[in-house]
């Protein structure tokens, strides 16, 4: 990987932040999803599909019925391919939540300490802040971010997790957020690899998200049967 860019076919598939380290063990196994000197990366695995769709379409001796077989069955295969580097992006995930979860403890708020938090709650998500910028706030707003479900903020888990991460020791602050741009890095690719691949799989939608596991996208699969996919697969 050259850069902090990966481009197949002309396509980007990944972007790693600048500057976050790519060794350290608590992004290294992220990395690697991503890295496209591994062959079990999504990228990776996307390249030896492109690959071999290009071979396909240079075989003058096969027809455009049997090169789209060909394709299809080099798809199926990566797509199938594909399913380890997305379990490994759902597990680090997991991990990433129940890390940030325990890292900090928050003091148990009275009545008066949750009135306060959801008014506090409120006024972030009526402000729309950029999520960066909250990690700068006061002490107390963060400690409401962090008490409240994503629901009543309007931020994501991840953006949370770092607004979280802000109430802990700076060193460890510092690496959780480092995992999570890590993770994200990661997932982002592994999804560009699936929405390459999945259309060119000969087989319904629900099969197709059957072998990535939940939690992914697949055309055809709608969010909410994905969610109760993704609900299925944590019990």
């Amino acid at each position: 990987m050259n850069g902090n860019m990966i481009n197949v076919n002309g396509q980007i598939l990944a972007l790693w932040p600048r500057g976050l380290p790519r060794d350290a063990a608590h992004t290294l196994e992220a990395f690697q999803q991503i890295d496209d000197e591994r062959v079990s990366s999504a990228t990776g695995v996307l390249r030896r599909f492109w690959s071999t769709v290009d071979e396909v379409h240079a075989n003058k001796e096969l027809s455009e019925v049997g090169k789209k077989a060909r394709i299809a069955e080099a798809a199926g295969s990566a797509l199938s391919n594909l399913k380890k580097p997305a379990e490994i992006v759902t597990r680090l995930e997991a991990n990433l939540r129940t890390r940030a979860a325990t890292a900090v403890v928050l003091p148990k708020p009275d009545v008066n300490d949750t009135m306060v938090d959801l008014a506090l709650a409120a006024l972030v998500k009526s402000q729309d802040k950029v999520p960066t910028l909250l990690v700068n706030s006061s002490e107390r707003v963060r400690v409401a971010i962090a008490r409240m479900p994503e629901e009543l903020t309007g931020l994501k888990p991840a953006d949370r997790a770092r607004i979280r991460g802000s109430l802990i020791d700076p060193n460890l602050a510092q690496e959780l957020g480092q995992t999570t741009a890590a993770v994200e890095a990661a997932r982002y690719a592994v999804q560009n690899a699936i929405d390459a691949v999945a259309p060119s799989v000969d087989m319904a939608p629900s099969d197709k998200a059957a072998i990535v596991g939940p939690g992914w996208r697949i055309q055809g699969v709608s969010a909410t049967a994905a969610a109760l996919q993704a609900a299925s697969g944590e019990r």
